[in-house]
């Protein structure tokens, strides 16, 4: 019934079409156009006798009246339904052209999406497949009316296979994870199924391994940062300790007799365990990134050739040591005391590693680091670099293992062999030096770390000096703000003791107020730099600004951002990094008041 409704009214301008031409010939043959010759008419202005009295103008003008007429009724019949058409073909068009439109937006939404969509049937056979910009990928028809039996390993496909069971039979989405091998489609995935029919399911595949590099690089590097910000605070508290324990050892070893050889020996022990304290001190500030340096612009491999003859004295004779770098490697911003302690470090483990012998080989070229090398690995400011590589062929690091060795205190070594905070250091002096450490490692084959440090082609700040002058007496008056009591009192003890006048405050506030009554008396101020209600470095702008020419020097045993080396009011201030010994204290301010009085 509906079938036939629709051909009637499809066929209806046709009929209507039709019945028009037919009225107009009607029309036309009563004005004598359609008579038979020597007949009456039927009807006619002049049908007298047996014969027709019309003219032959009579006749013509008849009939084209009548074939007028049908096309006028047949013209406005056709016009109406092309408008009636229309009516209903340009909604028809705007929503095609919509519909067109979507599916392009859609189509490269699946495009850009980081998966890959397939539909599939209940037996695991490929229906149909989405574009994907994804590299591991495949063509849409290339999987095509294949099984996953004939795509993917047979445990990774019986996998599937339940997962989509399990799907159509609960209607529940599932997700499955699985990892390939290979050049091409290599890496680690997840599938999530969903049924959408009877006996179809749409499978939702996306390549996991970039984005679980990258969580594990940034949850690395918030281990990395919170443990830094943890040593960083207690190096700061175990260099005010060692200050007060070396100077107090100094102070002690100065009084004792030549004759008391036991009590000296004693002595010495105890400097030196200092010493090694202090040692230990400087490892944990250089992973937490707060080791104070001395950057300038550093031709790289001139610096490693040069240090080579100390290299070679850490290493065997059964160990080769091999350097290469490129004829036109760039310059960067570095301490060159830093880059010699990570090469020191570097030899070192990997001395370690080849007991038995082996190639130690120093590689130094330009590199560079793309948005591409960042999605992928995870890390890595795009950018020039010049890349330190140090590669040896021994015993190499497990895999499990690669990911703890800059934790402070791992070591792969037997107990006793190493405290495990030579590649933390290097970490966080690397970080220091805004760049990246990259480890790869086989058990067997052997380890290679490379460090990338930026390019720097602008002319850097010069080195401050860093000598230590003889020890020397005085009797000037010396301004001494430090909030930790203990090395404030040792201080005064030391100064005093070689003839110098101590004033003491406790905070910046406190030494300022002392330096506007007795600034014509004051010939030196020494300022740490963390302290409450005023810093060391907010104190000495102050003092800047109130006594012109006023010799200044900080100490601190905090980090080196908290100390004006490279920025902050005035680099050229000298600097004295907690713990200090006896000589080194009195030595710099017998330096910085000579200097004073020559200029």
């Amino acid at each position: 019934m509906i079938r036939a409704a629709i051909l009637a009214k499809r066929a209806l301008p046709y009929l209507l079409s039709l019945l028009c031409v037919t009225l107009g010939l009607c029309v036309a043959d009563p004005f004598g156009a359609g008579a038979p010759q020597g007949q009456f008419s039927s009807v006619g202005p002049a049908a007298i006798g047996p014969y027709s009295i019309s003219s032959p103008w009579q006749q013509s003008r008849g009939f084209l009246a009548g074939l007028a007429l049908s096309l006028i009724a047949t013209t406005a019949l056709a016009t109406y339904y092309w408008r009636r058409q229309r009516s209903y073909r340009l909604p028809l068009q705007a929503s095609e052209r919509r519909y067109r439109a979507l599916a392009e937006r859609y189509a490269a939404l699946l495009v850009a999406l980081p998966g890959q969509i397939f539909r599939m049937s209940a037996d695991g056979t490929y229906l149909d497949c989405s574009s994907s910009s994804s590299p591991t990928s495949v063509e849409p028809g290339e999987f095509l009316n294949k099984n996953v039996k004939q795509t993917l390993p047979p445990e990774v496909a019986e996998l599937s296979l339940q997962a989509i069971q399990r799907a159509i039979e609960t209607n529940e989405p599932q997700m499955i994870e699985y990892e390939l091998t290979g050049e091409e489609r290599g890496g680690q995935f997840e599938a999530r199924i969903m049924r959408s029919g009877e006996n179809e399911v749409v499978t939702i595949v996306r390549d996991i391994g970039r984005q679980r590099a990258a969580a594990e690089h940034l949850r690395q590097a918030q281990k990395m940062e919170a443990l830094g910000q943890l040593s960083g605070g207690l190096a700061h508290e175990f260099n005010n300790l060692l200050t007060v324990i070396q100077a107090n050892a100094d102070l002690i070893a100065r009084d004792l007799r030549p004759e008391l050889e036991d009590l000296q020996s004693e002595i010495a022990q105890l400097q030196r365990a200092a010493q090694r304290g202090a040692t230990l001190l400087r490892k944990l500030m250089a992973f937490s990134r707060h080791q104070m340096l001395s950057r300038r612009i550093v031709d790289l491999p001139r610096l490693v050739q040069k240090f080579l003859t100390n290299l070679r004295r850490l290493l065997p004779e059964n160990i080769d040591l091999e350097i290469s770098a490129d004829k036109h490697v760039a310059k960067i911003l570095a301490d060159p005391a830093a880059i010699e302690q990570i090469l020191i470090n570097l030899a070192t483990n990997a001395r370690d590693a080849m007991s038995a012998g082996g190639n130690l080989r120093i590689e130094i070229y330009n590199g560079n680091l793309t948005e591409e090398h960042r999605a992928e690995r995870g890390w890595g400011e795009p950018g020039d670099y010049v890349v330190l590589a140090v590669s040896d062929n021994g015993t190499g690091i497990d895999e499990g293992k690669v990911g703890k060795i800059f934790d402070p205190f791992f070591t792969t070594k037997p107990p006793g062999a190493g405290a495990g905070l030579g590649l933390p250091m290097i970490y966080g002096l690397v970080k220091q030096h805004r760049g990246y450490v990259d480890v790869e490692s086989e058990v067997g084959a052997g380890t290679t770390v490379k460090l990338y440090f930026p390019a720097h082609d602008a002319l850097g700040p010069v080195d401050r000096v860093t000598s230590t002058p003889e020890c020397a007496t005085g009797k000037q008056t010396i301004l001494l703000v430090e909030d930790e009591e203990a090395v404030r009192k040792t201080a005064r003890r030391v100064l005093e003791r070689n003839g110098y006048e101590v004033l003491l405050a406790a905070d910046g506030l406190e030494a300022l107020s002392i330096l506007r009554q007795r600034s014509s008396e004051i010939s030196l101020v020494i300022s740490d730099v963390v302290m409450p209600k005023m810093s060391g470095i907010d104190l000495y702008e102050a003092v800047k600004k109130e006594t012109i020419g006023m010799p200044f020097m900080f100490m601190s045993g905090y980090a080196a951002k908290d100390v004006p080396v490279e920025s902050g009011p005035d680099p050229s201030v000298p600097f004295l990094h907690k713990p200090w010994t006896v000589n080194e204290l009195l030595g710099r301010i017998r330096e910085l008041l000579d200097r004073s009085s020559l200029g």
